[in-house]
């Protein structure tokens, strides 16, 4: 069943068998929320409710937009407000001396995502109907009101106080996405020898990123390997989200970090993993999971025992952590890049080619035939191939990724 309010209900008491919680300030028969509107926050959770009506109730109040927003807050995504208060113009609107604002046809569009001022509040909506009551009368206000809802701009500047209305209807629809709530970041960043200027660019970026929400940046160096280094950093972080970045990996957009989380809006979303740009070969790629640029949430790696520094010291943490997030959630891939400018990388190949041997030589003795990519690896390790052949064996027979070589 629905969860619907009946907010600054009076005696206007709706069915509780029905879902109704009726919500007045004063403790009158029926009204189960006694609770003064003007009193902030409300007594009642966040996103409880599905439905709210709120009749001839904003105008009595002395900040009505801050109650719009609690409304806002105690109603669930997609939840629609059902309004009604007097028409700017109204008569009734300035005889009740205890009536402190007035309505316009327009003034909803302020809380609209689109408006020019959407920034005046957090609380959106889309607005799914307006109307103009000329008259609660029914026969009195057929025409009229027909007329003035067809050209409601034109009417509400020139005629209003010609033909004054009485009410105006306005329904509502909550929109909670995760732009308007707060998402904090620790971006953990572990150096080794950096290039100065290139680890410049990187900060420059994360600087520029255009995200709501707090972001922390945790360099780390003191550890011993790659995954050694981003477990010190995971551990040291203060907000859930972490996103892992290398030195040499600078975001290609201001809308990267906020693309990056964004997946994370969904509950069961583990990790989000950036697409990769090399600079020096053009080549772009998107990994399995690559802490080049890759977001994931702090509580789910620590219950995973963080990455395997004990087994891989600097490469093949990140296909065992793979392996790991994918039977428990998802791992999504969003449309964001990181362009990884390290010159000389290609000429480094040859010590990433048994740095790579050796880690995937681990991983088959660890996860067999289930880790994707295994037979390629396979086929490499065979005696022509010697340097290859020599790492991935010793990797697979040790059940470890020992290969030493500076931090990535």
């Amino acid at each position: 069943m629905n969860k619907k309010l009946n907010i600054g209900c009076g005696k206007d008491i709706r069915p509780k068998e029905e879902g109704w919680d009726n919500l007045d300030a004063c403790n009158l028969s029926g009204v189960n929320i006694v609770h003064d509107l003007d009193v902030i926050p409300y007594p009642i959770k966040d996103n409880t409710y599905d439905y709210v009506e709120c009749q001839m109730v904003l105008e009595h109040l002395k900040d009505w937009v801050k109650s719009l927003e609690e409304i806002w807050r105690i109603a669930k995504p997609g939840a629609i407000i059902n309004i009604e208060v007097p028409f700017f113009a109204s008569y009734y609107q300035w005889t009740d001396p205890t009536h402190r604002s007035a309505f316009t046809y327009q003034t909803w569009e302020y809380f609209t995502p689109e408006h020019t001022f959407e920034y005046y509040t957090k609380a959106k909506f889309n607005i799914k109907s307006r109307y103009i009551r000329y008259s609660w009368n029914r026969l009195l206000n057929c025409i009229p009101a027909f007329i003035f809802n067809i050209i409601p701009t034109f009417y509400s500047r020139y005629l209003c106080f010609i033909f004054p209305s009485n009410s105006l209807e306005v329904q509502l629809e909550v929109i909670k996405k995760e732009d308007n709530e707060q998402m904090d970041v620790s971006i953990i960043l572990p150096v080794y020898n950096p290039d100065e200027k290139i680890l410049k660019k990187v900060l420059d970026s994360v600087n520029k990123q255009k995200f709501n929400g707090r972001k922390e940046v945790i360099f780390t160096s003191d550890g011993i390997g790659l995954a050694d280094n981003m477990n010190r950093g995971i551990k040291k972080a203060n907000n859930n989200l972490v996103v892992t970045l290398h030195q040499d990996c600078v975001p290609s957009s201001e809308a990267w970090l906020k693309t990056l989380v964004e997946p994370f809006k969904e509950n069961d979303v583990v990790a989000s993993c950036s697409t990769v740009y090399d600079v020096e070969s053009g080549n772009t790629y998107t990994p399995l999971l690559d802490e080049k640029g890759c977001a994931y949430r702090k509580d789910v790696l620590l219950g995973l025992g963080l990455f395997d520094n004990e087994t891989f010291l600097n490469s093949g943490e990140d296909y065992d952590m793979y392996m790991k997030l994918k039977k428990i959630g998802k791992i999504m891939y969003p449309d964001c890049v990181v362009n990884h400018d390290h010159p000389g990388y290609l000429s480094a190949a040859g010590y990433k080619k048994p740095q790579n041997a050796n880690s995937w030589g681990c991983l088959l003795r660890r996860y067999g035939t289930t880790i994707p990519g295994w037979w390629k690896a396979l086929l490499r390790a065979n005696i022509f191939n010697w340097t290859y052949f020599y790492w991935f064996w010793r990797g697979f027979i040790n059940k470890k990724q020992d290969f030493k070589r500076c931090v990535e």
